[in-house]
């Protein structure tokens, strides 16, 4: 045999040596639900690990450590709730995920040997209603935190009858992370003792409600109008830079993207961010704020293709970020007014509002923000009436419509509508136009349509005035507000 015979051997050997100590675990998900443009993650320790839906399944094969492994999952397509649903691995493990009622993917069943997984699953069966109520509200309004509540403190009443293991201690993680996101928890107490019993690591525990005066302490969120927070900031090069630099620079807005690695929902968002961009840089300072270790995100590929500013405070999520955003979550927007004060606050990528924030920013003076996919992008105002002219962008499964009670809102009286063109009142309205062409496969395509409202003139042309369109006790009434007339 050979010299060279002999390294080929040797290298195979290490290699099946290599191979034979990589342990894995299986994670295989089946349901009438699961779809080709669903986006299956799995998230072990930062590292993140994709699978595609074919035919209502799954599979995906995952390292695993001896013992217990703790992952999140998430199934998920713009509109969902981004929540990382636990799963405890161990060597060997196959584990099954069913749906048999067509319900979020946070409450299907999972079939698992392992221990922990098992004390999980009796969490979720005792709050299955709790939680269930939680994922039929698409933000967080005042019902989703009613029913939050409701499904923490039925978790809570139940952990002390359950082993400490790693799905009760995984499950008082959980909790603790969301109370301390919350303005007013009302069972700190109570969770506090269970972080004592599960013996939860000091940089984990609920730090009790203390209104903050700086970053690093207990938050309650910042408000539309507060100035804004500043921290020191730092790009990939290690230069140090401030949110101040930008505000107010040559009259400019700015605009806030807190995003992480692996993070769906900022995957998704980034050809409207790239358009957005393209389109008002010369109206908006784009700044990327990413929360991840900064050698991780130095060692990111993706921090080399962000379009704008490219910052990271170095506090993984509990700096900058939690002063803005009580839920801490990605991705989070913030734009800033050039006198230095929050102007619009959004949790969550929905498709078609960071082009609607470019699109009223180049059109007259105004504050679209409910919602931010209608922008106005011109008024004329005379004796004959007041012409205004729109824009709505939507994903493109999304509807547009306004009724017939549409009015503007100037000197104390209401100025109604008079003729519409471009759009059919009281009717669904699907936009018609590739919004962002330059991504004409991405999933998830984005389109725009362009209308025309007229309305009774003025008796004084106002200085400024509002657009409504929908009454006072409507759940989503259409308001533009702040419209300048020049």
């Amino acid at each position: 045999m050979n010299k060279r015979t002999l390294l080929v051997l040797l290298f195979a050997l290490i290699a099946i040596m290599g191979m034979a100590q990589t342990k894995t675990a299986t994670i295989t998900a089946k349901s009438s639900t699961l779809k080709p443009s669903k986006f299956v993650t799995v998230s072990i320790n930062g590292q993140r690990f994709t699978a595609t839906v074919t035919d209502g399944q799954f599979t995906v094969t995952v390292p695993v450590k001896d013992g217990i492994t703790v992952a999140h999952y998430s199934i998920l397509e713009v509109g969902d709730h981004n929540w990382m649903a636990p799963i405890f691995l161990a060597p060997g493990v196959n584990v099954k995920i069913t749906d048999t009622k067509g319900d979020y993917y946070a409450l299907w069943k999972v079939q698992s040997p392992v221990a922990a997984q098992k004390t999980y699953n009796r969490l979720i069966a005792h709050s299955y209603d709790a939680l269930k109520e939680m994922y039929q509200h698409k933000s967080r309004t005042s019902e989703y935190l009613k029913a939050e509540s409701k499904w923490m403190k039925q978790q809570m009443d139940l952990l002390p009858s359950l082993p400490v293991d790693a799905g009760s201690t995984e499950a008082v993680r959980i909790l603790s992370l969301i109370a301390d996101n919350r303005k007013d928890f009302p069972y700190l107490e109570q969770l506090r003792k269970l972080e004592e019993r599960v013996n939860l690591k000091e940089d984990q525990r609920v730090l009790g409600p203390i209104k903050i005066t700086k970053i690093g302490d207990k938050f309650t969120g910042m408000e539309i109008e507060d100035k804004i927070t500043d921290t020191d900031l730092v790009d990939i090069q290690g230069e140090k830079h401030h949110l101040s630099e930008l505000v107010g620079k040559n009259g400019k807005y700015v605009l806030l993207n807190f995003w992480q690695i692996g993070c769906y929902p900022c995957i998704i968002s980034e050809p409207e961010w790239k358009a957005a961009y393209e389109k008002a840089k010369d109206k908006i300072e784009f700044v990327n704020i990413n929360i991840d270790d900064i050698e991780k995100w130095k060692n990111e590929e993706k921090p080399n293709d962000i379009i704008g500013y490219n910052w990271n405070d170095g506090k993984k999520g509990k700096g900058l970020l939690r002063r803005y955003n009580e839920g801490a979550s990605t991705p989070f927007y913030v734009l800033i007014s050039p006198n230095g004060t929050v102007q619009w606050k959004q949790v969550g990528y929905i498709p078609g509002s960071i082009l609607g924030i470019a699109e009223g920013k180049l059109g007259p003076q105004q504050d679209n923000f409910n919602p931010p996919m209608l922008a106005i992008r011109k008024v004329t105002a005379n004796t004959n009436g007041t012409i205004i002219n729109f824009r709505f962008i939507l994903h493109k499964r999304g509807a547009f419509s306004c009724t017939k009670d549409a009015c503007l809102e100037a000197n104390g009286k209401k100025y109604m509508l008079t003729n519409a063109e471009g759009i059919k009142l009281r009717q669904k309205n699907v936009p018609t136009e590739l919004a962002i062409p330059s991504a004409p496969n991405h999933k998830d395509i984005i389109y725009y349509s362009d209308f025309t409202l007229t309305f009774e003139p003025f008796d004084t042309i106002p200085d400024t005035f509002d657009f409504r369109c929908g009454s006072e006790d409507m759940r989503n009434p259409l308001i533009i507000r702040n419209i300048h007339t020049k």
